[in-house]
């Protein structure tokens, strides 16, 4: 074997090794950049899901400081608290509609959407004129009620109560709904003539 033909067959397999050299370095590429997208993918879905709890409790609080914002009857029928267990209505001092400013009226509704399979709480009052009512919070299935708690803490499925003479506020508003985390939403209203029940009269929710 003459120096020419060795020097031909180091360089061919120096070419070759160059060669699996890159493939190999393209698959780790490649392997790396598949795991730096699954990486970002699912930080992309923490970060969503991040942002639909803060939502979500953001949409409570606001829904909690409607409530707890309710206004006792101004001696007629205007401004009045009408609850039932799906939907209710009143004056209050924090209103949910965005164009409101101060005190405005509140109406809630629990209303089961058949084709989602989900019941939505929803306010009849829009945020613009002629904008459809706005839903506030959305859980699978057809549970959610509004319950009335009473001074003594006894609870009433509509407010005011059939018979009897009752102040214009109970003493809390509770939201029962079927959301994780927020299976029960507690509204103290502010003016209602026992403003704090007790922490035995919650925990019956």
């Amino acid at each position: 074997m003459t120096a020419s033909d060795f020097c031909r067959r180091q360089r061919g397999l120096t070419l070759l090794e160059l060669l699996v050299t890159l493939v190999i370095a393209a698959a780790a590429i490649a392997l790396l950049g598949q795991a730096v997208w699954q990486l970002y993918r699912i930080e992309s879905l923490l970060a969503d899901d991040r942002l639909r709890g803060q939502t979500l409790l953001l949409r409570a609080e606001w829904v909690r400081q409607a409530l707890a914002g309710l206004q006792p009857a101004d001696g007629s029928s205007r401004g009045e608290l009408r609850g039932q267990e799906r939907e209710l209505t009143g004056f209050t001092s924090n209103p949910i509609a965005r164009s409101a400013g101060g005190f405005g009226a509140l109406a809630l509704r629990l209303r089961f959407d058949p084709e989602a399979g989900e019941t939505v709480l929803e306010t009849d009052m829009p945020s613009a004129a002629g904008a459809p009512a706005q839903v506030l919070l959305r859980w699978p299935g057809d549970d959610g009620r509004f319950v009335y708690l009473r001074a003594d803490g006894s609870t009433e499925p509509a407010w005011p109560p059939p018979l009897g003479k009752w102040p214009s506020l109970p003493a809390a508003v509770v939201l029962q709904t079927a959301l994780p985390g927020f299976h029960t939403l507690v509204a103290v209203p502010l003016m209602a003539e026992r403003t704090q029940p007790s922490r035995r009269e919650f925990e019956k929710f």
